[in-house]
Formats: structure tokens, C-alpha cells, sequence
């Protein structure tokens, strides 16, 4: 098992023992399960969605201010707040970085938690539902809870869309589609990475 994975801030890249290894986005980007135009949005509301995953942390750890958050972002939070209200959630854990180490890519999980008394990972979304959305979060589940759920959040609402079993199934064959397609063309990251795995 690998577990020494370094991650970069600055360009969100992410290696292990110097041997990059791609992210969730790149890997969905470099085989067109996610269209660039697609990732791409506008900067303002790039950066507003930065805004709504910190402040939710921060509504998480019980230290949220209203004076923190702009006035963009802040009905937004508020439906988090709505949504944890509504709802039996228990926070296991938050902003996790996450390595497939058969496959070979990293990325990071919002949260894994129980959700109405199910092991849940659950990612927050500020905008519209997209299938690509199944594929990134059976990226990060590992088989370490019962449902994939990506919490949509709207400036005047919530909505919980609980993926299917047979959506996450497929999620899966698609990502192992995706490292294959990846390390075809990247074959000396791929020896270097099975290397470090039998190392350890």
C-alpha cells in the first residue's frame, strides 16, 4: 500500500517519491470523459466555489462567521447549514486526500460521513449535475462506504442525488478505462510506480 503521496498547491499536482501521478480531473480531461469547456468556467465563479468549500469546512468545525464569507457565496453556505439541519450528519472526515494505488491517480474527497445512518462520500456541488460527477466520486470511495452523493447546492436550495448501484458500478469500469488509456502513453511513470509498490 502506498501511502506517501505529496501534493503541490500551486499547480494541484500530485507524486509519489517524484513520479507524478494524474488527478481525478486530468484523468477525466485526458480521456474526454470531461470536456475542458466543461471545467472551465468562469473565473468569479471558480472562485466563488473555492469560497463555498472552505467556508462549509468551516461550518463543519463549528467555526463559521458570517463576516467571513462574501456575499456571493454566503446563500450558498446557508443551504449547507439547511442541509445538515435536515438531515442525520456525522462528519468522518473532510478535504482528504485520496491515492489508488492499483490504478495509479490521487485526488481529494470533500467528505466521507454517515448521512441518515449510511457510510456516505459526499461531495459539494454549486452547480449543475453532470454524469462525469458518479465517475470522480467512485474515484475516491475505495469501497469504504455504502452510497455515492453529491450535495447540489443553490442559492435558495439543496438537493441529495444518491447515485444508483448500477451508475457506480459503471463509474468504476470507467475509471479503470481511463488509467489504461492514461499509462498507455505514459509507460515509464507506470514502471516507475509498480516499482514503488512492490517496495513497500
Amino acid at each position: 500500500m502506498i501511502n506517501l503521496v505529496s501534493y503541490k498547491d500551486s499547480d494541484h499536482s500530485y507524486s509519489v517519491e517524484g513520479t507524478s501521478v494524474p488527478s481525478m480531473t486530468q484523468l477525466m480531461e485526458y480521456t474526454g470523459v470531461i470536456k475542458k469547456s466543461d471545467w472551465e468556467i468562469p473565473e468569479k465563479y471558480a472562485i466563488r466555489g473555492t469560497e463555498i468549500h472552505a467556508m462549509t469546512e468551516l461550518v463543519d468545525l463549528g467555526l463559521f462567521d458570517s463576516f467571513l464569507c462574501s456575499d456571493s457565496a454566503y446563500p450558498f453556505v446557508m443551504q449547507y447549514e439547511r442541509f445538515l439541519e435536515e438531515n442525520e450528519v456525522e462528519i468522518l472526515e473532510s478535504e482528504t486526500i485520496v491515492f489508488n494505488d492499483k490504478l495509479f491517480y490521487a485526488g481529494r474527497k470533500d467528505r466521507l460521513c454517515l448521512l441518515n445512518g449510511k457510510r456516505t462520500l459526499l461531495d459539494i456541488k454549486s452547480g449543475a449535475k453532470a454524469r462525469w460527477h458518479v465517475v470522480q466520486l467512485a474515484g475516491y470511495a475505495q469501497g469504504d462506504c455504502e452510497q455515492l452523493v453529491d450535495l447540489y447546492l443553490q442559492p435558495f436550495d439543496y438537493k441529495i442525488h444518491i447515485w444508483k448501484d448500477s451508475e457506480r458500478e459503471e463509474a468504476e469500469q470507467v475509471l479503470e478505462a481511463m488509467s489504461k488509456c492514461y499509462y498507455f502513453s505514459h509507460p515509464r511513470d507506470y514502471k516507475k510506480l509498480l516499482k514503488i509498490k512492490e517496495k513497500v
